[in-house]
C-alpha cells in the first residue's frame, strides 16, 4: 500500500506505478484470423482432409474409371486382368474363400460365430451370403488361415440344433459362378532327388512355378530338418498339366560348361476335375452323369448293330454262303 510522509495511507491521486516486464510478462500476440480461417492442406478440400488414407487412395485411383463404349448398340465396359488384380485388394478379397453347403444349414449368425471357432482361425474373418442359400463368403485376413481351409477342403460344422452340416471350401476368385466348381486347388510338390544345397526358398519357389503358383514351405523344410527331401504348396490349375520333372542348369561363365540336373516333381493328391458337370472330386471317365448318358446310349447302338446284322445275313442266305459263330462267311453268297 502507498503512504504520505504522515503515515496516512494516500488517496492514490495523481502517482504512477512502475512496473517490469519481469513482474508482469507480455502475453503472445494472437492473430484472430488464422484462427478462424484454418489452412487445409494444399489442393484438398475439407472432405478430403478428413478421410482416411485408404479412402483417398481408392478416389484417386482414377484407372478403374472407365467409360461407357457401345458395340453393335449393346453398351460395354473394358478392364484389363490386372486392372482386376487391383479390385481384388481394393476389395479385400485376396484371401477370400467359398464355403459350399451340399444341404441346407443353420442360421447364418450361428455360423458366423462358430465357423471360426470350429475351423480354428486364428485371425478376423467376415463371413456373408454371396449368391445363393448354400454359398457363403468368408474374407479372412491371415494367409495361415487362407491356406489351412483350401488345403482341407472339408469341414462339418457342428450346430445348435444337434446336427453336423457339411461344408466345402472353395477357392474365390473373379471367375467364380455359382454353377461352377473352380479349377484352382492346392496340393503339395515334393522333390525327392533335390540336394539340400537349393533348399532355399527362392529356389524352391522357382522350381514349383512349373506347376503353379508357390504358397510356402513346409516346416520340416523350413527347419532344415528333412535334408531328404523339400516340399512346397502349391496352388494349382485342374485344367492344366503336371510336369514329372523340371530340369536345373547350373551354368559355369569361365569354364563355358553347363551341368544339367532333373528335378523329379512328386505330387502328393491332385484333386479330379469334371469338364462335363464343371465339378472337382472326379473326372470324364467316373462322371456318373456322363456313365448314366452312356448307358442310355448303348441300347440304342446295339439295337442297330443288330438290325446290320440281320440285313447282312439275310443277303447272305440268298446263296450258298453261311456265317459260322466265330462271325466267319463261308461259301459263295452269290450275287
Amino acid at each position: 500500500m502507498v503512504t504520505s510522509d504522515g503515515g496516512q495511507p494516500s488517496s492514490g491521486v495523481g502517482l504512477r506505478l512502475q512496473l517490469s516486464n519481469c513482474d508482469f510478462p507480455l502475453l503472445p500476440s494472437i492473430q484472430y484470423a488464422s484462427i478462424l480461417n484454418p489452412t487445409l492442406p494444399k489442393g484438398k478440400s475439407f472432405v478430403d482432409s478428413v478421410k482416411t488414407n485408404f479412402e483417398m487412395d481408392i478416389i484417386e485411383d482414377k484407372s478403374l474409371l472407365k467409360d461407357i463404349t457401345y458395340v453393335e448398340g449393346v453398351p460395354q465396359v473394358n478392364w484389363t486382368e490386372q486392372e482386376v488384380i487391383k479390385m481384388t485388394c481394393i476389395e479385400k478379397l485376396k484371401f477370400s474363400i467359398i464355403g459350399k453347403f451340399s444341404y441346407e444349414w443353420t442360421d447364418l449368425d450361428e455360423l458366423r460365430r462358430i465357423i471360426p471357432q470350429q475351423c480354428e482361425l486364428k485371425g478376423e474373418c467376415v463371413i456373408g451370403l454371396l449368391r445363393s442359400k448354400h454359398i457363403l463368403s468368408i474374407r479372412l485376413t491371415k494367409q495361415e488361415d487362407y491356406v489351412s481351409m483350401i488345403l482341407k477342403g472339408v469341414f462339418y460344422i457342428n450346430c445348435r440344433d444337434g446336427y453336423f452340416y457339411l461344408m466345402c471350401t472353395l477357392i474365390y476368385d473373379s471367375r467364380f459362378k455359382v454353377s461352377e466348381e473352380t479349377t484352382m486347388a492346392m496340393t503339395w510338390i515334393s522333390f525327392p532327388n533335390l540336394l539340400p544345397t537349393f533348399f532355399v526358398k527362392e529356389v524352391l519357389f522357382s522350381i514349383a512355378s512349373a506347376v503353379g503358383k508357390p504358397i510356402h514351405l513346409d516346416q520340416a523344410t523350413i527347419k532344415k530338418t528333412r535334408p531328404s527331401c523339400a516340399r512346397v504348396k502349391v496352388l494349382v490349375d485342374l485344367k492344366g498339366k503336371f510336369p514329372n520333372s523340371v530340369q536345373m542348369n547350373i551354368e559355369n561363365p569361365k569354364m563355358g560348361e553347363i551341368r544339367l540336373n532333373m528335378i523329379k516333381n512328386q505330387y502328393d493328391y491332385v484333386s479330379k476335375y469334371c469338364l462335363e458337370r464343371k465339378m472337382q472330386g472326379h473326372n470324364k471317365d467316373n462322371c456318373k452323369t456322363g456313365e448314366m448318358a452312356r448307358r442310355k446310349e448303348e441300347p440304342a447302338k446295339q439295337g442297330e448293330q443288330n438290325q446290320c446284322k440281320q440285313e447282312q445275313h439275310s443277303l447272305l442266305q440268298k446263296g450258298n454262303a453261311r456265317i459260322l459263330t466265330s462271325g466267319k462267311v463261308v461259301g459263295d453268297p452269290g450275287n
